[in-house]
Protein backbone atom coordinates (compact mmCIF):
# COMPACT_ATOMS: atom_id res chain seq x y z
CA UNK A 1 0.00 0.00 0.00
CA UNK A 2 1.28 3.52 -1.19
CA UNK A 3 1.89 6.03 1.82
CA UNK A 4 1.16 9.48 1.07
CA UNK A 5 4.48 11.28 2.57
CA UNK A 6 4.22 15.02 3.82
CA UNK A 7 6.92 17.39 4.23
CA UNK A 8 7.50 18.69 7.47
CA UNK A 9 10.36 21.73 8.45
CA UNK A 10 11.33 22.56 11.95
CA UNK A 11 14.14 24.36 13.89
CA UNK A 12 16.71 22.00 16.02
CA UNK A 13 18.23 24.02 19.17
CA UNK A 14 21.39 22.83 19.83
CA UNK A 15 22.38 23.01 23.29
CA UNK A 16 24.58 25.37 25.38
CA UNK A 17 24.83 27.55 21.63
CA UNK A 18 23.07 29.90 19.62
CA UNK A 19 23.37 27.92 17.10
CA UNK A 20 19.92 25.89 15.44
CA UNK A 21 19.96 23.60 12.61
CA UNK A 22 17.11 24.11 9.94
CA UNK A 23 15.77 20.23 9.04
CA UNK A 24 13.09 18.70 6.89
CA UNK A 25 11.87 15.73 6.76
CA UNK A 26 8.91 13.55 4.95
CA UNK A 27 6.14 11.78 7.01
CA UNK A 28 3.73 9.30 6.89
CA UNK A 29 1.36 7.95 9.24
CA UNK A 30 2.11 4.04 8.96
CA UNK A 31 -1.09 2.22 7.34
CA UNK A 32 -1.44 0.16 11.08
CA UNK A 33 -2.07 3.74 12.18
CA UNK A 34 0.23 2.55 15.01
CA UNK A 35 3.18 4.85 13.94
CA UNK A 36 4.64 7.56 11.85
CA UNK A 37 7.09 6.74 9.24
CA UNK A 38 9.78 9.53 9.56
CA UNK A 39 11.88 9.28 6.08
CA UNK A 40 14.55 11.75 3.96
CA UNK A 41 15.63 13.97 7.30
CA UNK A 42 17.71 16.51 6.47
CA UNK A 43 18.83 20.00 5.87
CA UNK A 44 16.33 22.41 4.48
CA UNK A 45 18.71 23.02 1.46
CA UNK A 46 18.51 18.97 0.57
CA UNK A 47 15.47 17.36 -1.24
CA UNK A 48 17.42 13.82 -0.96
CA UNK A 49 19.89 12.05 1.20
CA UNK A 50 18.90 11.78 4.35
CA UNK A 51 20.69 12.34 7.56
CA UNK A 52 19.71 9.63 9.51
CA UNK A 53 17.95 6.12 8.23
CA UNK A 54 14.44 5.94 8.60
CA UNK A 55 12.87 7.15 11.87
CA UNK A 56 9.45 5.34 13.45
CA UNK A 57 8.11 7.41 16.04
CA UNK A 58 4.92 7.02 17.92
CA UNK A 59 2.58 9.01 20.58
CA UNK A 60 3.36 8.05 23.78
CA UNK A 61 1.22 9.08 26.69
CA UNK A 62 1.59 13.27 25.94
CA UNK A 63 5.01 12.13 24.61
CA UNK A 64 6.20 11.07 21.22
CA UNK A 65 8.66 7.90 21.58
CA UNK A 66 10.49 5.73 19.05
CA UNK A 67 8.34 2.76 18.20
CA UNK A 68 10.71 -0.11 18.67
CA UNK A 69 12.27 1.18 21.85
CA UNK A 70 9.01 3.29 23.64
CA UNK A 71 11.76 5.43 24.66
CA UNK A 72 11.72 9.44 24.38
CA UNK A 73 14.50 11.31 22.56
CA UNK A 74 15.05 14.75 21.64
CA UNK A 75 14.94 14.20 17.84
CA UNK A 76 11.39 12.20 18.54
CA UNK A 77 10.35 14.98 20.93
CA UNK A 78 10.96 17.63 18.11
CA UNK A 79 10.17 15.57 15.15
CA UNK A 80 6.71 15.10 17.28
CA UNK A 81 5.90 18.59 17.98
CA UNK A 82 6.64 19.08 13.96
CA UNK A 83 3.63 16.36 13.17
CA UNK A 84 1.62 17.96 15.57
CA UNK A 85 1.67 21.40 14.19
CA UNK A 86 1.63 19.63 10.54
CA UNK A 87 -2.06 18.45 11.96
CA UNK A 88 -2.91 21.47 13.52
CA UNK A 89 -2.87 23.46 10.36
CA UNK A 90 -4.66 20.93 8.25
CA UNK A 91 -7.79 20.79 10.45
CA UNK A 92 -7.60 24.47 10.28
CA UNK A 93 -7.06 24.47 7.03
CA UNK A 94 -7.18 28.66 7.07
CA UNK A 95 -3.34 28.38 5.40
CA UNK A 96 -2.82 28.88 1.65
CA UNK A 97 -0.50 25.52 2.65
CA UNK A 98 -3.07 23.33 4.50
CA UNK A 99 -1.35 21.41 6.82
CA UNK A 100 2.30 23.19 7.04
CA UNK A 101 3.70 24.83 10.12
CA UNK A 102 4.56 28.77 9.75
CA UNK A 103 7.99 27.80 9.22
CA UNK A 104 7.49 25.60 6.12
CA UNK A 105 4.79 27.89 4.56
CA UNK A 106 7.79 30.49 4.45
CA UNK A 107 10.47 27.81 3.43
CA UNK A 108 8.03 26.21 1.02
CA UNK A 109 6.41 29.11 -1.03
Amino acid sequence: MARHFHLIVFDVPIDNSTVVVHLAADFALHESFLYYVIDNLRTVNQEKGGLLPMLKIARGQDRWVHFDSGKETYLSEIVGKAIDDFESGMKRSSSPYPGTSSTCQTLCK
